[in-house]
């Protein structure tokens, strides 16, 4: 998507978007097979929620701010750095 000029604006929305999609597809799926392990967490799932909707609104306040060529930058050095942390996470199993 960087190589593509993809506004961030789009380029979040995609992400969040495709995020949302498979946890709408996972989440049901969870509650079926492990409802009564995951009944006690309650609290930490609300917790863990409301923290996704903050972070969510916090995080678009925050984007507005970055210039768009440092905004590449950061995208293209977290994929690097998950890229190189999963190669050698790989390679200990």
């Amino acid at each position: 998507m960087l190589g593509l000029n993809v506004p961030r604006d789009a380029f979040v929305a995609t992400a969040t978007a495709i995020a949302l999609m498979v946890d709408v597809a996972r989440v049901p799926v969870y509650v079926f097979t492990e409802a009564p392990r995951l009944l006690p967490l309650w609290p930490l799932i609300t917790v863990a929620t409301v923290g996704v909707l903050l972070g969510t609104v916090g995080g678009e306040r925050i984007l507005k701010r970055i210039p768009k060529a440092r905004f590449q930058k950061l995208v293209a050095t977290i994929i690097l750095v998950l890229g190189i942390g999963m190669f050698f996470q790989g390679g200990n199993q």
